[in-house]
């Protein structure tokens, strides 16, 4: 957000992949401010710059929690409708309009919709559901399930780094002002448990009937198989198998 410190960073870039936010409903929830200043205007102060710049390339991250509530039987493509149910998507979806009309033939701007993302990182997260339900099955045995029937797309963090480089290495008239939805595959959050208890099953899982996170909704994934070619590699019983492996 500091345009000064910005300007100095973009001096010999050629491509931006803009990752940076406030990620999740309970974290932004505890500054609506700081959520907009970064997620939209910390966004749309890089995009500026970035273009002002000459860097050629843009990528934007967003999320597939966009969609918000969407018909099972009917994924969400990155035609449908938008359902933002909490403050982290309005902004995410604010910060996708402004990139997208930035887009020139000398500006290539592209935006990744993640699934839910899971798997061993350097900076690991166990704020996501597969992560954190895994964690509190090694270390305690249990776990709770809000919602057990409601749908979620994931996708393996290994997967969204080449998902990534292949929009990086892709020519500009193949992404230029695209969005794809990124992932592997639609589960309900009780199918997560299912798998889960292959590798601990003497594991408990507390089911919650309550609707405090809304979201349901599943996602299609072709637009980026046809255009790029991507397929995910990982699926959630290796995720599960390597979580497992380094919380050992």
């Amino acid at each position: 957000r500091n345009k000064k410190q910005v300007r100095e960073a973009l001096k010999n870039i050629d491509c931006i992949v803009h990752l940076a936010a406030l990620v999740g409903d309970p974290a932004c929830k505890l500054s609506p401010k700081a959520t907009e200043d970064i997620n939209y205007k910390g966004t749309k102060i890089l995009c500026d710059l970035a273009k002002n710049a000459g860097i050629k390339r843009f990528i934007q991250i967003s999320t597939c929690s966009n969609y918000g509530i969407s018909k099972i039987n009917n994924p969400a493509t990155e035609e449908s409708e938008l359902h933002p149910i909490s403050l982290y998507a309005q902004t995410k979806i604010a910060a996708e309009k402004y990139v997208i009309q930035e887009a020139s033939d000398v500006f290539s701007v592209c935006i990744l919709r993640l699934a839910t993302v899971y798997g061993i990182s350097p900076r690991m997260r166990f704020d996501l559901l597969v992560n954190e339900i895994v964690r509190d099955a090694f270390l305690t045995k249990k776990v709770i399930v809000y919602q057990p029937k409601a749908f979620r797309p994931f996708i393996h963090v290994s997967d969204v780094a080449r998902a990534i480089n292949d929009c990086i290495n892709a020519s500009g008239k193949r992404i230029n002002g695209e969005i794809f939805n990124v992932g592997s595959r639609n589960y309900q959050k009780q199918e997560v448990i299912t798998h889960l208890k292959k590798y601990l099953p003497e594991c408990r899982a507390e089911i919650v009937d309550t609707f405090t996170d809304r979201r349901d909704y599943s996602v299609s994934f072709k637009k980026i198989e046809k255009t790029l070619g991507f397929k995910t590699k990982i699926n959630i019983n290796e995720g599960i198998e390597e979580m497992l492996n380094a919380l050992q």
